[in-house]
């Protein structure tokens, strides 16, 4: 029987794969993280020594790529997206905050000028311009809320023209276990 890889695993070998067939210089950026500190490495083609501490990150970070450019989703305390050129990792081309303690936890793209946000700690989709950060709305998620009225969106899907949310309804107050009636 052959194991799967978790999909948050699955997530970063499909970005890290992804990154390295469209780089006009190949190899693999890696999001790295012991959850004290967290940084950007690089590993060329054929090498076996990285670059590391390329960029510092949250500990907590995932990445997405998109379009030429990885997507840096830093957790709190920072609450903020990286915007990261593959060929500069150590400059990022811009900062873009998600909302003082939001958590953001993904990020999809719909178009060059749109992205959706999942926020772990807020009721609703943070809807952005990728390109600049500037904010184009939001997405009310407060109907898939528990009790305590957030949802705890993640993870995200985009499949043909739906968006697809993964809301955990947790029992902040009962061990983060599922939610009553979740």
């Amino acid at each position: 029987m052959t194991r799967l890889p978790s999909p948050r695993l699955a997530a970063v070998l499909l970005t890290l794969f992804a990154v390295a067939s469209t780089w006009a210089q190949p190899g693999l950026l890696v999001v790295t993280s012991d959850y004290e500190s967290g940084s950007l490495a690089y590993l060329a083609p054929g090498s076996l020594a990285p670059q590391v501490d390329l960029l510092l990150i949250n500990s907590d970070a995932v990445a997405r790529y998109h379009d030429g450019l990885v997507y840096v989703l830093n957790r709190p305390p920072q609450n903020n997206v990286l915007v990261i050129d593959p060929a500069a990792p150590r400059s990022p081309r811009r900062n873009f905050s998600t909302g003082d303690g939001s958590n953001p936890q993904d990020i999809v793209f719909t178009g060059p000028g749109k992205a959706y946000v999942s926020r772990y700690e807020m009721p609703s989709l943070l809807v952005v311009d990728p390109r600049n950060g500037s904010v184009l709305g939001e997405v009310d998620l407060s109907p898939f809320a528990d009790a305590d009225g957030i949802p705890e969106a993640s993870d995200m899907a985009l499949i043909g023209t739906r968006l697809y949310v993964a809301c955990q309804r947790l029992d902040r107050n009962g061990s983060w276990g599922p939610a009553e009636g979740a």
